[in-house]
């Protein structure tokens, strides 16, 4: 699967979702966001620098600011749910208190108190979904990527969702929703971008104004506009990366991250 004439702006607090069947090129898209694969025609970057030129400890800085949701969901089995949900925080420095305080307030507010101790690995396809949205929200990041979050959910357990991520953009995050079908999200999510063969089809476009980073200091927005012809793995190894060429009339693709 290619990329092909991805043009995308998203705004600081805005939340998106990115809709297309199987193979449409959302889970691709994803992984560019994420640094884990770079384009081979186009540029990728943050603050205006390109992703792949960071070094490896600087890009592992931008993906702390991040909350993902894979569609695999990516839980270990081996741990318990409350395990699970509380290894971001193991990657910051953090007193205890507030660590115990970030985590029993996702847990509580996820619907996985009860399940707390129950190994990833026997979770029903329900908790594992929500375990995986607890994870991604428990460090309150500034932008979120979250690919079909409503995977094996019942309809309570959907509106908990919805009310989560309502949560998080009242804080200013910036969402950005990958599923195959948008209803789901039409209240959260006005503004919907349609893929299909790994190009943008068309867009719906909210007629509402969209929050600024001056009401919102804190959020965190993407700013693509691109073409994009094919990714590549990133080299991990390297610890400067060359620039990626860009034919001359190859448009640009940009990730801005705005705030801390």
């Amino acid at each position: 699967m290619l990329l092909t004439n991805v043009s995308l702006r998203v705004h600081p607090g805005e939340c998106v979702c990115v809709v297309g069947n199987s193979g449409s090129g959302k889970s691709l898209l994803l992984s560019l966001l994420l640094g884990a694969l770079r384009p081979t025609e186009g540029v990728v970057a943050i603050d205006g620098a390109d992703l792949s030129m960071l070094p490896g400890p600087v890009l592992d800085l931008y993906r702390q600011r991040l909350g993902v949701v894979f569609q695999e969901r990516a839980l270990l089995d081996d741990l318990t749910i409350e395990q699970n949900v509380s290894l971001p925080l193991e990657l910051v420095a953090m007193s205890p208190s507030t660590r115990r305080k970030l985590l029993s307030d996702i847990l509580l507010r996820s619907g996985l108190l009860g399940l707390t101790s129950v190994k990833a690995r026997d979770a029903s396809q329900a908790a594992r979904s929500l375990t995986a949205l607890a994870r991604a929200l428990v460090r309150r990041p500034s932008v979120l990527l979250l690919d079909e979050p409503m995977t094996a959910l019942d309809a309570d357990q959907r509106m908990l969702v919805l009310s989560l991520l309502r949560d998080a953009r009242s804080r200013g995050a910036t969402i950005i929703l990958f599923a195959r079908d948008e209803s789901a999200f039409a209240d959260l999510a006005p503004r919907v971008v349609r893929l299909a063969a790994g190009s943008i089809l068309k867009e719906k476009v909210p007629t509402r104004e969209q929050p600024s980073p001056a009401q919102a200091p804190r959020q965190a927005g993407i700013e693509e506009a691109a073409t994009l012809s094919s990714v590549a793995p990133v080299e991990r190894n390297s610890k400067i990366r060359k620039p990626i060429p860009v034919r001359q009339e190859a448009k640009k693709v940009h990730i801005t991250a705005i705030g801390s």
